[in-house]
């Protein structure tokens, strides 16, 4: 199990790999001791917290459930990651009941929507500035304001770019259909 982002021998130093591929390495000198130590610290908060939650605190059941098991195997000890299934999380072990296998049939049945795909398809033949602005506003859910702000422009050119990413989209869909 990794418990540190950064193996202690490679501490000297701080990179940092960007989503694009572009890394930013952080190296000695008269204050960036100072953040290099800080940004590992982070690191190692970040994963000590994603291990903690990683398995949250059992419920009483649950504890009941893991006392059974000890019972019928007398002298042994559960794995330190051991787990309840999915279908004893639901409560149940028959999966014709199974409140989670049922979702996941139903999930898995769902067909796709043709017009869902063409949309998807024609939106990735747009410049990548268009498909991200697209991204932030259409599915993160993030307000023309919020855009503008990151993107250092007006709300007013994001509005305006949205009406044309949308017309485009639009004719474009139109020329398939």
């Amino acid at each position: 199990m990794l418990f540190r982002k950064t193996p202690t021998s490679e501490r000297d130093k701080y990179v940092y790999r960007f989503n694009d591929g572009t890394v930013s390495v952080i190296t000695e000198g008269s204050e960036a001791e100072v953040w290099i130590k800080s940004l590992h610290s982070f690191d190692d908060a970040e994963v000590y917290n994603n291990i903690k939650n990683s398995r949250p605190q059992l419920e009483s059941w649950q504890k009941k459930a893991v006392e059974d098991w000890k019972a019928q195997h007398p002298g042994e000890e559960p794995e330190k990651n051991w787990n309840l299934s999915m279908d004893g999380l639901m409560k149940t072990e028959n999966q014709d009941t199974s409140i989670y296998a049922r979702q996941l049939a139903e999930m898995a049945a769902e067909e796709p929507d043709p017009q869902k795909e063409l949309l998807y398809e024609k939106l990735a033949e747009l410049p990548e500035e268009d498909q991200d602005l697209y991204r932030l506003y259409f599915t993160e859910g993030y307000s023309q304001e919020e855009i503008a702000e990151m993107k250092g422009v007006s709300q007013n050119t994001i509005s305006k770019k949205l009406r044309r990413i949308q017309k485009t989209l639009t004719e474009m869909c139109r020329k398939e259909i």
